[in-house]
């Protein structure tokens, strides 16, 4: 049960990479001038309102290193669960598994930034959702606790590595 719900949240967290993460909306005159509106105020007559939403994956073309880090933390749990069911084994295995909840670190401080850059939008929760899953999911399997396997679905019954014996 584990394995599935950890691979349905890292699905989810891969799919938020390319989702909204947050919204920003800003008015322009009927010139294209921007207008100021405060927070809670109708906009002006005639203003027309632009939504900018911001997308982790736009950053692959706006800034290329740190638009890989996110597509590296959004993407690689996905990756390390998919390698794990094929081929996962010594010490890939152990590798792979303490990798893991550094991912998971770095796509919650990236959901996180770009999610308080406007009004936070549904891809910041559902990846929220997910990392706090996958996060649970892998102390389930690190304690070994009732019914937890290790990442790999080929490999039941296997306990994550033991501290030291990475």
């Amino acid at each position: 049960m584990t394995n599935r719900l950890s691979l349905l949240a890292a699905i989810a967290l891969a799919v938020c990479f390319v989702l909204p993460l947050s919204t920003c909306t800003r008015y322009v005159d009927a010139e294209g001038k921007a207008v100021e509106v405060e927070r809670g105020e109708p906009p002006p007559e005639g203003a027309t309102a632009i939504v900018d939403q911001q997308i982790a994956a736009e950053q692959l073309w706006t800034n290329p290193l740190g638009g890989v880090l996110m597509g590296i933390c959004f993407v690689g749990p996905l990756l390390i669960l998919l390698y794990l069911r094929r081929r996962g084994g010594g010490l890939a295995r152990g590798v792979l598994f303490w990798v893991q909840p550094l991912l998971l670190l770095g796509a919650a401080h990236f959901v996180w930034v770009i999610g308080r850059w406007g009004e936070t939008a549904p891809g910041a929760w559902i990846a929220a959702v997910a990392i706090a899953s996958l996060a649970v999911a892998w102390v389930v399997t690190l304690f070994g606790g009732a019914g937890a396997r290790a990442p790999s679905g080929a490999e039941g019954g296997e306990r994550a590595p033991e501290a030291g014996q990475v």
